[in-house]
Formats: structure tokens, sequence, C-alpha cells
């Protein structure tokens, strides 16, 4: 008698893991992965895949250059694209014409998202009618009421391939991009600062060379006094850039160096503080720089700070401004920060 405790409890051990040991057999099944035509494609991804599969106790095996007679003895074949970056999962055991269950892109550049995409074909297969895995003297024990409902693998899909997925963006991905930041500089006539707002944009090519144009358009004035005159000086400024964007994909910082050519239009306005005294000239001047800086990748956009620095020669001015300018070559510098964003 002092030995039935311990029957019942063996007994139930035994239940429970026979059920268990049910789920298991009725939830494998055979999937057949078609590698890429590529060896090198997205590195990685197919033993990710084989290793998820059978972690999920499906029976994975590579069979390259599948046709449908090899196909034949599988449950579901997942299909890789020739360059690794998609993957195409067909249902194959309805005994009639394969079901293609979903089409997924893989990102071939973080693992984090590829374990996404394997979670959710194994969440198909195990959707699958044929797939079996529901436990079968569970159900008998319940009413029709509140029996489980089977939702089709179609209806996985769409939820679980528009997750939001969070990522830094690749910033030497070719791309068009706009932006803007100020810029303080020096003018053409004097080594006085200067604020200005530059607009930049430009295409951007997947080895990294950018191309691009800059306006930059004066928010502060400079006021140097010459001869005791009070002198306010207005500098617009059109370039043309060339530039190289360094370091490996989605590293948070990246360096970069250009040179630009552009126009230098300024306006002077010259007086002793009454309107009705004011003169105002202009002058045009052509300049050469080159310039450094440091790219910081953010998720959607990428903060840059950017020193340059050149020459500038007279192409035009009015008489009175020569005797101010001097020279006809002129240094120039500048520094200046700002934020690209790309479209």
């Amino acid at each position: 008698m002092n030995n039935r405790p311990k029957l019942l409890l063996a007994g139930l051990v035994f239940v429970v893991l026979g059920r268990a040991a049910t789920r298991a057999v009725a939830a494998s099944g055979t999937v057949a992965v078609i590698p890429p035509t590529q060896p090198q494609a997205c590195a990685g991804a197919l033993a990710e895949a084989v290793a998820e599969l059978r972690a999920a106790r499906f029976l994975a095996e590579v069979v390259p250059e599948a046709s449908d007679t090899q196909l034949a003895p599988f449950d579901a074949a997942l299909r890789f694209a020739s360059l690794g970056d998609r993957i195409v999962l067909t249902d194959l055991s309805e005994g009639t014409a394969p079901i293609e269950l979903a089409t997924l892109r893989l990102d071939c550049k973080q693992r984090l998202a590829r374990r996404r995409v394997w979670t959710i074909v194994v969440e198909l297969l195990w959707a699958r009618p044929s797939a079996g895995g529901t436990d079968v003297d569970a159900t008998n024990d319940r009413s029709d009421a509140e029996a489980p409902v089977t939702t089709p693998a179609s209806q996985f899909l769409p939820f679980r391939s528009e997750l939001p997925v969070a990522k830094r963006r690749d910033t030497t991905a070719a791309a068009m991009f706009f932006g803007a930041g100020p810029v303080l500089g020096v003018n053409a006539f004097f080594l006085d600062p200067a604020w200005d707002l530059a607009m930049i944009g430009g295409y951007r090519f997947a080895s990294g060379f950018r191309v691009a144009g800059r306006l930059r358009w004066p928010i502060s004035v400079a006021q140097p006094r010459n001869d005791e005159k009070l002198l306010r000086l207005w500098t617009f400024s059109a370039d043309v850039e060339t530039s190289r964007v360094f370091t490996r994909p989605q590293a948070p910082v990246k360096p970069f160096v250009g040179t630009s050519l552009g126009l230098n239009f300024t306006l002077v306005d010259v007086g002793a503080g009454a309107a009705a005294q004011d003169r105002r000239w202009d002058a045009l001047h052509a300049h050469a720089l080159a310039h450094a800086g440091l790219m910081f990748a953010a998720s959607t956009y990428a903060p840059f700070f950017q020193l340059e620095a050149g020459v500038g020669r007279r192409l035009t001015s009015e008489a009175n401004l020569v005797s101010i300018e001097g020279d006809k070559n002129t240094f120039l510098t500048a520094a200046s920060i700002g934020v690209l964003f790309d479209y």
C-alpha cells in the first residue's frame, strides 16, 4: 500500500511525457532548403535557416538545384533567391500543386533581422493545416464550442512581415540626400567671420562617392571698419562638390573628404550710417575649396561636422572695391555643422 502514491506519480509522469512526445512527432516535418546560386551571397543565412528549422524539430536538408522530382519526399521547401536576399516558402504536403506560403526579404547585414524571418518561417510551417501539430487527446476532451480554430497561414504573413524593424541607416548606400546647417566662415574681403545657412542636395552612390550642389545664404552681416567708415558685407555662394565617404557599412562614424568649385557674390554697403548716404557695390569671386569632416549615422538621419579651406579669385569688382579688397586672390575658410536626410 505504501507504493501506491509512487505508482500514481510515475503514471502521471508517463502520461505527460507521452503527450509531449506526441506533439513533437506531430509538429515535425521535412523541409528542403534550396541554397542561392551564388555561394557567397548573404553569407551565413543558409546555415542559419537549417539550424533554426532543426531546432524547431523539422528535418531540414539542403537540396541544391532541386527539381519537382527531388522535392517530392518533402513536406515544404524553402528556396533562396540567386543573391540570397529573398526567400520563398512553399507547402508541398497537399498532394496537389505546391502552395506558396510567403515571400520574405532577408537583411544580409543584420543577424537579428534574419532571426525574425526564421521565426516567421517556423510559425508558417506550424500553421499549415497538414502540419498536424494539435494534441489529439486534449482535443477529444473538449466540446465543439471549445475546439481550437486553425488560422490559415496566409493570415500570419501580413501581420508578421509588416512588423517595423528599427535599424540604423546605411549612410554609404545609394540614395538621394538633402540637408542643411549653419556655416561660420570668412568673406572674400576681410578675415571677419559671418554666419551663413547652407542648403545641400545630391546623390550618393553605393561606393561612397557623392555629387552634390550647395547654396549658402547669409544670416549675419560682417561689419569691419575701413577709414572710419562702416562696411557691411553679405556674401552669397553656390558650389558644386564631390566627396567620398569612407569606412564599412553600418559603422556609426564615417569620415569623408572632398573638393568643391563655386562662385561668391558679395554685396557691400558703405556709408556713415544714414541710409541716404549709403553706397552699395558688388563683386564676384570664384573659389576652390577642399573639405573634410565626420558623419554620424542615425536611424533616419546623419548629423555631420565639416571643415573647409581654399582660395578665392576676383572675377569682377567695381572700381571702388579694388582698393578695399587688395590682391585678387583671397584665402577662405569655414566650419559647418548640419544634418543630412535620405530620400
